[in-house]
Parts: structure tokens; C-alpha cells; sequence
């Protein structure tokens, strides 16, 4: 879903919608420009199949959610619709590892990928062998080179209130939360010191 301002979309396609020569000149503008957010990466990927591959290359940011509420309910289904759709690679978790292959696949543009991850007490909570964790820091090098990773924790109760993990004390999972956010946040500073050319301190990634 590409997220505009309210009733500010119809203004910014306008020009494009001038005459041919202005579309074939701005169009790329539409892709590169803004921040694609999908709300939900246990869905289909209908946005990705939608697309022209050509124009899916062009995009450069990109914010995924993932939610592990709707994770856990999908992994208590026992009965037969739900298996058949594990079967067909139609479940949320085949969703989740779709979205990332396909993003590695047409989205070789990519600078930017910021992740919310959205834990809940309910059952385990993801580990770095997560086959969608696995294709997420994939991810981080791309055809362009190194890529802005970024993932971010929110911990909270079952059907209860998602918080920040700075602000989280109440969330009965906080402790554990906070495990694997150092180990996700260390395995993205290696992934990045390993594309680092020699002869560049790795505290220049942060450099201004």
C-alpha cells in the first residue's frame, strides 16, 4: 500500500496524467520518491504481482509488517482448509517467506527496509533461523549494494496494546524481546562491517 497524505493522491498524479511525454518522464518519480508501506506480510502479495517488474525496480524505500498475533492464530488451526493451504503454499507463513523472495527478486532498487515486528505472549517468539528472518537479512545486500536495514521490536500481550520496546515494561515478554532485538540489531552491524571496504573503520557507518 503506498501511503499519501489525505486527499493529496489525485494532486500528485496529475501531472502525470497530462499527456504521454510527461507520464514517460515523471512515472519513475512515483516509485523512486516515497515510502512503500505493507501492512501485512501474512496476505498474499497481490501488490507485487500487480506491478510492471521494471517499476518495481525503481522503488527505493520500503516498511514491512509482520504480525505474529496473526502468525499464532494461524499456527493453532488444525482443521483441513488450514493444512490444504499450507499444502498449497497459501498460509501466512508461506505469505510471509513469498513477500520476501519476491522483494529480493524485483525490488533490486532498494536503499532502505525498515521492518515492524509486532510479538505478542502467546507462543515462542521468532528465532534468527526463522526462515522469513533468514530472507529478511538477505535482504541487507542487494544488486545496488548495502541496504539501509532496519528492524524494529514491539512487544505486548495477546489482544492486548502493541508498545515500543524503549517503553514497553508491562509486556510480560519484554525481557526476552530484548534478547533477540541485540541479536537481530548484531547481525545486522556484521552484515554490514562485511561489505565494508578495508581500509574503512566500521564506526563510519554512522558517520554523518
Amino acid at each position: 500500500m503506498l501511503t499519501l497524505p489525505e486527499n493529496q493522491g489525485r494532486g500528485r498524479l496529475a501531472l502525470s496524467k497530462t499527456c504521454k511525454q510527461i507520464y514517460m518522464e515523471t512515472i519513475e518519480l512515483l516509485y523512486r520518491l516515497p515510502t512503500f508501506y505493507f501492512n501485512s506480510i501474512a496476505q498474499p502479495p497481490h501488490f507485487l504481482h500487480s506491478i510492471l517488474p521494471e517499476r518495481l525496480a525503481q522503488i527505493r524505500n520500503i516498511q514491512l509488517c509482520y504480525n505474529q498475533q496473526m502468525m499464532n492464530k494461524i499456527r493453532a488451526h488444525t482443521d483441513e482448509l488450514a493444512r490444504h493451504q499450507h499444502w498449497l503454499h497459501q498460509c501466512a507463513f508461506c505469505n510471509a517467506n513469498l513477500w520476501l523472495d519476491l522483494i529480493r527478486k524485483h525490488m533490486t532498487g532498494l536503499q532502505t527496509i525498515e521492518v515492524f515486528a509486532y510479538l505478542d505472549d502467546s507462543g515462542r517468539l521468532p528465532t534468527l533461523g526463522d526462515s522469513w528472518i533468514v530472507r529478511l537479512f538477505q535482504l541487507q545486500h542487494g544488486q545496488n549494494g548495502l541496504r539501509d536495514l532496519k528492524i524494529r521490536l514491539y512487544p505486548g500481550q495477546a489482544d492486548g496494546p502493541w508498545m515500543p520496546l524503549p517503553n514497553g515494561a508491562r509486556a510480560p515478554n519484554l525481557q526476552s524481546v530484548m534478547q533477540l532485538d541485540a541479536l537481530l540489531q548484531e547481525k545486522i552491524r556484521k552484515g554490514t562491517k562485511k561489505c565494508l571496504p578495508p581500509s574503512l573503520p566500521a564506526e563510519a557507518v554512522s558517520a554523518p
